[in-house]
């Protein structure tokens, strides 16, 4: 499938690589961030303790991702930078700041999620792979969602497809406050759901 990409042929029915390329440099390291933090957590024990307070574990949950917006925000930064020396990208770079930084975010969220599930660094590493590879197949750009009549729905709110859609009306000069606002609400659900299923596993003992 990727190897017969027509890059040019979509960039002529309207979708926008460079989103596409900002998506992918957010999402990416974001993902590879968050594999195996809560693993790792439960293997010293952390979890365990803080699953008696589910105040605390929420806390813990909020502060990792805090630490990690840090990290996050300085990766934006020079994506952005990057994007407007070396392919000319004039648009608004506050817009596009922020909306990378959200992808990022987002994606670091549903990265914890998934490191919540797995058992091991191994099984995190695995899970956070086909994540990423299913976001950027259904992000919008390799085939718009409404080409997509079961799966785009679901799909459109997945991070990177949020991130894609924010991103190109960006470079389109449209607004994207939709988008924004429901990659911030994506990510606060994402983090109740990792300290759920991380409280779950620390009471189950696994």
């Amino acid at each position: 499938m990727y190897a017969a990409l027509d890059i040019g042929g979509m960039v002529w029915a309207g979708r926008n690589p460079t989103a596409f390329i900002f998506v992918l440099s957010a999402g990416l390291p974001a993902l590879l961030m968050a594999s195996g933090a809560l693993v790792h957590e439960r293997r010293l024990g952390t979890l365990p303790r803080l699953a008696r307070a589910p105040a605390n574990l929420y806390a813990f949950l909020v502060s990792k991702s805090a630490a990690a917006a840090g990290l996050l925000a300085a990766q934006a930064v020079v994506v952005v930078v990057t994007a407007r020396l070396a392919l000319g990208v004039t648009q608004s770079p506050a817009s596009l700041l922020l909306l990378v930084l959200l992808t990022a975010l987002a994606c670091h969220a549903l990265g914890l999620v998934l490191s919540a599930l797995a058992g091991t660094e191994t099984q995190a590493a695995h899970l956070t792979a086909l994540a990423f590879l299913l976001m950027m197949t259904l992000s919008g750009f390799l085939d718009p969602l409404e080409n997509l009549p079961r799966l785009g729905p679901y799909a459109q709110w997945l991070p990177m497809s949020l991130g894609y859609a924010g991103l190109r009306a960006a470079l389109e000069e449209t607004a994207p406050h939709g988008e924004a606002l429901a990659l911030v609400a994506a990510t606060l659900l994402l983090l109740l759901l990792a300290g759920a299923v991380a409280a779950l596993r620390a009471r189950r003992g696994a």
